[in-house]
């Protein structure tokens, strides 16, 4: 069983978010399948409704939660196909 000073280690050691501006963070076309709603980095916490993204954040997002009808660049259902990244960041 852990204890609170290994929880707060883990909480500290996490890395930081991508800021909207470097993810494309942006309100999806009308009609998309391409939206957070529907990407693998999204989450809706059951608590509340909340959601986030594994990927990005921001002051805003972090007060009022993702926006599920946007997408960002690196829009993926499974975690391996990025078709919004472009060619360049793509991997070879």
């Amino acid at each position: 069983m852990i204890d609170k000073r290994e929880y707060d280690k883990l909480i500290a050691e996490r890395p930081r978010k991508f800021t909207p501006n470097e993810v494309g963070y942006r309100k999806a076309p009308r009609g998309s399948e391409q939206r957070c709603e529907n990407c693998g980095h999204f989450y809706v916490r059951k608590v509340d409704g909340f959601t986030t993204c594994e990927i990005m954040r921001s002051a805003e997002t972090d007060e009022k939660g993702v926006d599920p009808k946007y997408l960002c660049n690196w829009w993926t259902r499974d975690g391996e196909d990025h078709p919004l990244a472009g060619k360049e960041n793509a991997d070879e």
